[in-house]
């Protein structure tokens, strides 16, 4: 048995990938390597709807699948960890590092947990479904169900609540958004400068301050809002299309980047499925441009012709959905359309005036368009989709304004890579003398004087209420609300504990808190129970938890269904107590009765 698995050790290391076959990045490696772990427990999740197995035997598969990746790519990974004994190295892990602590810090907020709610209803069925999607139906939420398996596990492994767990989950996405696309910028840089000291910190420089320009102006309002409006599936999509940017930027052997974009395509199908079509046209896009040789030519076509069928087939399956109405603070999509117009186009132009002595062959593998191709495609095929989907009778703006999202974050931060190659080459006293340097510095001005104007006025409104759950605010808060009451979960499980009892409820008139409360503690409605406010359950044995109504401050919903329930059962008594929470100023309360 040693000598099989010395020897497919041994198999798996000869065919591990060479250096040349993935550009090497100064960093972040640390976040990359904590995105990297997960991986197991995201792919538990697609192998137990595809097989209905359990999540412990789905991650047991998922470890197999990982496991010889892991072991080929183990040479590559040793040597790339090697850049880390070089002190540059460890300047541009800790600029990043420190770009990762402000995202994380502009929204964690310590009052709410990090993980708050402004309006949204969403937050409490995501829990529910989750636990019905581990315990009893493989193929909830049409198989959407990465972020569910991730979530679960953590609650496993850490011993914790849905609360906490989702707010893992989210803050991992955060960490995705923010590194990968410093990973691929420092990449480029690397590419273009890599002997030359001056450019190389002016670019690095550069790259980190337009990060924090497009986290504050694009990439942070739209995280906060869709947390907040409790759409995390939404969210969590962008992990593995931002591992699909990565894929196609720093992966240089053609059969490793086609495997694993397609990897990471199945992947974004059983994590969030909206902007799937928009995914498809970009791989058939990229088996477009990419250089085959001999008779691989013809797998390519195949290749290529296989995704825009697929993109096709999964488009007319889309659009019935936006026909359905959803409850989301809409922005002005044309705005959105507008900017990202600009981007595309003024890319394209950076792109051809940069490399427009070089043969069309050297300038589609040039690191400048690897970079930027696959944001570019992408941006494209959401504009199209997105002008075609939004005609017709009967269309919501709900769907509309969630469809554009991830066009504008990869073009938003896109747009930070060729701020950042405009740099080096500023940097460079020899180029400032060439016409295309300073032809290029005119598209770039064009852009900052034109874009960012266009992103604040539509994010606006998200950039208000994020305002308020970025540091130094505290209470009292005008438009964020608790999604949680973390010291009454404490008091309830002590309660139980104590009396030997079984969670039957909790009441409280803020329909967000209502859902994600009752489905973290366990209580979901009962079949046939269509009320928003459903009832709890007061057989015996159970104690059903409530905040008096003085001390109720929000009010969300058919709160007046919910006064009602509450009356019945305080009728039947109530023990109460009062405590101090960080949310606001004045006391919160907690009652029960225990049948």
């Amino acid at each position: 048995m040693k000598r099989f698995v010395h020897a497919l050790t041994d198999r798996f290391r000869a065919i591990s990938p060479r250096p040349s076959m993935c550009a090497g990045s100064p960093g972040p490696r640390l976040p990359l390597a904590l995105l990297a772990f997960t991986v197991p427990f995201l792919l538990s999740g697609p192998i137990r709807t595809v097989t209905s197995l359990s999540l412990g035997l789905s991650l047991c598969l998922a470890l197999v699948f990982c496991l010889p990746v892991a072991i080929a790519l183990w040479p590559w990974l040793r040597r790339s960890a090697a850049l880390l004994r070089t002190p540059g190295a460890w300047v541009s892990e800790g600029m990043a590092l420190l770009l990762l602590g402000f995202a994380i810090g502009a929204l964690y907020n310590r009052d709410f947990g990090g993980f708050m709610n402004l309006d949204g209803w969403d937050g409490g069925a995501h829990v529910y479904v989750r636990d019905k999607f581990a315990s009893l139906e493989p193929s909830m939420y049409q198989g959407q169900v990465s972020c569910y398996a991730l979530t679960w596990w953590i609650e496993r492994i850490f011993q914790t609540n849905a609360f906490r767990s989702f707010t893992m989950a989210f803050y991992l996405a955060v960490i995705a958004v923010a590194a990968i696309p410093v990973a691929i910028a420092l990449s480029l840089t690397q590419a273009c400068v890599s002997a030359e000291k001056v450019p190389r910190i002016a670019a690095e420089l550069v790259t980190m301050a337009g990060m924090v320009g497009v986290l504050l102006a694009v990439v942070l309002p739209l995280m906060h809002y869709n947390q907040a409006a409790g759409y995390y599936a939404h969210m969590f999509g962008l992990v593995p299309l931002m591992a699909m940017w990565a894929g196609d930027a720093l992966i240089r052997s053609r059969a490793l980047r086609i495997g694993f974009l397609l990897c990471t395509f199945v992947f974004l199908r059983f994590t969030y499925a909206l902007n799937l079509a928009d995914a498809a046209l970009t791989l058939a896009a990229l088996m477009l441009v990419d250089r085959f040789p001999g008779r691989w030519r013809i797998a390519q076509a195949a290749l290529g012709l296989a995704l825009l069928g697929a993109a096709l087939w999964i488009a007319s399956d889309l659009r019935p959905i936006f026909r359905l109405w959803g409850g989301m603070q809409a922005f002005n999509v044309d705005l959105l359309l507008k900017a990202d117009g600009q981007l595309m186009v003024a890319m394209i132009l950076y792109m051809v005036v940069s490399s427009w002595k070089l043969r069309p062959r050297l300038w589609l593998d040039s690191p400048l368009f690897r970079t930027l191709r696959f944001p570019l495609f992408f941006g494209l095929a959401t504009s199209v989709l997105f002008s075609i989907f939004r005609q017709g009778k009967g269309i919501q703006y709900y769907y509309v304004t969630k469809y554009q999202v991830w066009a504008c974050i990869l073009l938003a931060l896109a747009f930070v890579m060729v701020v950042s190659h405009l740099s080096l080459s500023l940097a460079r006293r020899t180029s400032l003398r060439r016409p295309t340097v300073w032809l290029r510095a005119i598209l770039v001005v064009g852009l900052l004087t034109l874009v960012p104007s266009l992103w604040l006025k539509t994010f606006a409104g998200y950039r208000m209420t994020l305002q308020e759950r970025m540091p130094p605010h505290g209470p009292p808060y005008k438009y964020l609300r608790p999604l949680v009451d973390e010291e009454s979960i404490v008091r309830i499980q002590s309660v139980l504990s104590r009396n030997n009892k079984i969670f039957g409820g909790y009441l409280t008139a803020f329909f967000p808190m209502f859902s994600f409360m009752n489905a973290t503690l366990g209580h979901s409605p009962s079949p046939g129970d269509r009320e928003f406010f459903f009832a709890p359950d007061t057989r015996p044995g159970r104690c059903v938890f409530w905040v008096t109504k003085e001390m109720d401050i929000y009010r969300l919903g058919p709160a007046q269904n919910l006064d009602a329930i509450r009356n019945n059962v305080a009728a039947t008594g109530a023990t109460c107590s009062e405590y101090s929470v960080p949310w606001k100023k004045t006391p919160q309360s907690l009652c029960f009765h225990c049948y």
